[in-house]
């Protein structure tokens, strides 16, 4: 079969947003960066009350067995022994800190509710860009509405 060859394929270009975005235009600005520049210690102080929040509540899950950490394949037990274990072999921290751990599994608790509030970002994120404009307004530090918007 003796067509003409198929064209070749279009050439990649570096950069994730090449294909998504004009080169000659600036790259549009993350939310939390127009959240941190419109509302400032409002918005952060927004996100970490519901980062604390989630933590907290994390914690108090399993700390009181309402969340099974067995369902995610851990045990407290079994987590502090492997941090215990982990931190000996490094010596990033005191000598005897393993031991103390061992000792107070709630330590241990507590790293596996951080562990799962990481899991929570994409939620946390929203709900902070959500509720950071009700909360400026409620405290008053809201700032003005522009020309034409619609109501946040």
């Amino acid at each position: 079969p003796g067509g003409p060859a198929p064209p070749p394929p279009p050439p990649v270009t570096a950069g994730p947003d090449s294909n998504r975005r004009d080169p000659g235009k600036p790259p549009e600005e993350s939310k939390i960066m127009v959240l941190w520049k419109r509302y400032g210690a409002v918005g952060v102080t927004t996100y970490v009350s519901i980062y604390l929040a989630t933590l907290s509540s994390l914690f108090l899950a399993y700390d009181n067995q309402i969340l099974d950490a067995g369902l995610l394949g851990f045990s407290p037990e079994g987590a502090a022994e492997k941090l215990a274990s982990l931190l000996d072999r490094t010596g990033v921290v005191p000598a005897g800190f393993g031991d103390y751990v061992r000792s107070e599994p709630r330590l241990a608790t507590f790293a596996l509710a951080w562990i799962t509030a990481k899991f929570t970002e994409p939620a946390r994120l929203a709900a902070a860009l959500w509720a950071t404009p009700k909360v400026a307004r409620a405290v008053g530090r809201a700032p003005p509405l522009d020309e034409g918007a619609g109501k946040q």
